[in-house]
This record gives C-alpha cells, sequence and structure tokens, in this order.
C-alpha cells in the first residue's frame, strides 16, 4: 500500500508543473520510498511474524540496489530507462495475472 502513496507523490509532483530532471524526480520518490518503507518495518517488526533469514537476504537486495540504481540513472539514456521500467512493470503484471487468474 505504501508504494501506491510513493506514486502518487511522483505523479503530483509530474503534475503540478516543476520543471525537474528525470535524476531529481526519481531521487525524491526513493526518498519517499525509504520514509514510508522504513515505517512499515518499524510497525512489521513488533506486530508481525517476520522469517528474518529471508528478510535479511531481501534488505541486502534492496540495499545493493539503492547503491547501484542511482549510478546507473545518471548514466543511462532517460527514453532506454523508462523504456526498460515500462516493459519491467508490464512484465510484472502479466506475471501477477497469470499466477492469480490462469494457473
Amino acid at each position: 500500500m505504501a508504494y501506491l502513496y510513493n506514486l502518487n507523490l511522483l505523479h503530483l509532483d509530474f503534475k503540478s508543473g516543476i520543471n525537474q530532471t528525470f535524476v531529481v524526480s526519481n531521487a525524491i520518490k526513493n526518498l519517499a520510498i525509504l520514509s514510508s518503507n522504513f515505517i512499515a518495518m518499524v510497525v512489521y517488526a513488533f506486530t508481525a511474524h517476520i522469517v528474518w533469514g529471508d528478510a535479511i537476504i531481501m534488505g541486502a537486495g534492496f540495499f545493493i540496489g539503492g547503491y547501484l540504481g542511482p549510478i546507473v540513472v545518471r548514466h543511462i539514456s532517460v527514453t532506454i530507462l523508462r523504456k526498460l521500467i515500462a516493459v519491467g512493470a508490464f512484465g510484472l503484471a502479466g506475471y501477477f495475472f497469470y499466477t492469480t487468474y490462469l494457473k
């Protein structure tokens, strides 16, 4: 649910007419995601059963992605990056559709 909030923040940022680069918008989005995920982590850590082995592996992946992501964004064309993001999003949506309704 937190990701929907963050995507709405990014959408409002683009709709508000603020003229900024894709790199800056991506950084703002990442900061919003970091803050909401940190709050969710604290809540879940004290209220839910967590498989800590899996959580540590996921956390390592998030840290690696958080480190490499900005480097990639600065060095790849915005057009190519947007197309890769779109392909990934539609691929993930297709996978979820398949596993939910067709499997």
